[in-house]
């Protein structure tokens, strides 16, 4: 699935993806129960006979996951598939994403520049810099390999309260997760294993 996807716009959404099982050879009657499956999967069967010229970005997305979909794939490869999408439409996006994984048993190749999309949608991550893999791993054991410090550093500003340096210290030591407390200048740099930011 593209980035941008390029649809008849003078067609219906369920033109268009009449027009890709022909092109694959999928016979008319099986195509048709196909496309009205996926359309409701997608949410846009009361969009099939809107021309998608008239769709919303977000819409020609799904119909766009529709039209790859139709293929019965193994494997799906998104390539920044929410941009331009609004908040609401990439939350959606992004459930059904992970809802036709689970369901369909399929394999989904999710590129994109968006870390925290990636996280609520991949159970393993890839770092590409310049077309070669640095990193690969769930979230958790990325930032370990790629940071030498500790994942998670809070900044905490104690002013007022009267209490010691050596005090707020011993206060946060017993905290399962503290690994280090350095006391900058005028707020406390806490390095933790985990996030103990409550």
């Amino acid at each position: 699935l593209p980035e941008d996807i390029g649809f008849y716009d003078d067609r219906t959404g369920f033109d268009n993806l009449m027009y890709t099982a022909r092109l694959n050879s999928i016979p008319d009657a099986e195509a048709q129960k196909r496309i009205e499956n996926l359309l409701n999967r997608v949410g846009l069967s009361d969009e099939a006979d809107k021309k998608t010229g008239l769709y919303s970005r977000g819409m020609r997305q799904r119909l766009g996951l529709a039209d790859v979909l139709i293929k019965n794939p193994e494997i799906i490869i998104l390539d920044e598939p929410t941009l331009g999408i609004d908040p609401k439409g990439v939350r959606e996006f992004l459930n059904l994403i992970l809802e036709l994984s689970k369901e369909e048993g399929l394999t989904v190749l999710f590129s994109s520049h968006h870390l925290h999309q990636v996280q609520q949608v991949c159970d393993r991550v890839g770092l590409f810099v310049k077309g070669r893999l640095l990193a690969e791993g769930n979230v958790q054991s990325l930032a370990q390999k790629l940071f030498t410090r500790s994942p998670y550093v809070i900044e905490a500003g104690v002013s007022g309260n009267g209490t010691t340096a050596p005090e707020i210290t011993a206060l946060l030591k017993p905290l399962n997760g503290i690994e280090e407390i350095v006391l900058k200048d005028d707020y406390y740099e806490i390095s933790c294993s985990r996030d103990l930011t409550a």
